[in-house]
């Protein structure tokens, strides 16, 4: 039998290989245009306020394995300790250590959700990314 597909060897070698970049995510509202279709970051439309810096965190302990025929990207769920933040609606997630700051993919959290003088939490998927 012949199954035809990348192989998931291969394809844990490039998402643990990405994986060992500065991925960052950054907070954007409802007026940004994230989609597929973006090529990097941008900083038009990202969220402001207290707590928030332009261009977002660095994703904390970022993985990729195995499961079966597909290979997962992990990380831990971002926090920004007493943030301000109003309308955040989604998120993008681009490499910061390759020029231009490639977008990997975008997040969009179905509602707009806000937090005042308090930790603002992010609950990625898990596993946040799936290459099948």
């Amino acid at each position: 039998m012949i199954a035809h597909g990348v192989a998931v060897g291969w394809k844990l070698r490039i998402l643990s290989e990405v994986a060992s970049h500065d991925l960052r995510i950054a907070l954007y509202g409802s007026d940004a245009a994230l989609g597929p279709q973006t090529a990097s970051y941008t900083p038009d439309g990202e969220a402001q306020g207290a707590g928030y810096e332009a261009g977002g965190q660095a994703l904390q302990n970022v993985s990729a394995m195995g499961n079966g025929s597909s290979v997962e990207l992990r990380a831990d769920d971002p926090v920004w300790p007493n943030a301000s933040l109003v309308g955040v609606r989604g998120a993008l997630v681009y490499d910061n250590s390759v020029a231009g700051k490639p977008a990997l993919f975008v997040l969009d959290f179905g509602e707009e959700v806000s937090g005042t003088n308090a930790p603002f939490e992010l609950d990625l998927p898990a596993p946040l990314y799936v290459w099948l």
